[in-house]
């Protein structure tokens, strides 16, 4: 058995900026596996005014209902791809911090 590779973006994420007051959504570019493996797919970091839409591979931050708080600062998301492998030895992750 085989494993070319772990499954991956088409594009890397980028870093993004949003005032409060907004809502803001961004999409995750499509993944690939060079094998054709099923995948997992965690998002860790997420900040408590978004939510993560696995099926639609987005978050969307709504911070209309925090406009008088200060949430301002960096977030550290990091997004871990990971092969279902019948055999654990070949498993590989692709893992994107922005």
């Amino acid at each position: 058995m085989w494993n070319f590779g772990p499954p991956v973006l088409a594009s890397k994420p980028k870093d993004v900026e949003f005032d409060s007051g907004v809502t803001f959504t961004y999409s995750f570019a499509s993944i690939t596996d060079p094998d054709g493996d099923l995948y997992t797919v965690t998002l860790a970091g997420l900040p408590e005014f978004c939510t993560w839409i696995l099926a639609e591979m987005k978050f969307t931050c709504d911070t209309l209902d925090y406009e008088n708080v200060s949430y301002k600062g960096d977030y550290n998301l990091v997004l871990t791809l990971t092969d279902i492998r019948l055999y654990p030895d070949l498993v590989e992750n692709s893992i994107y911090r922005f």
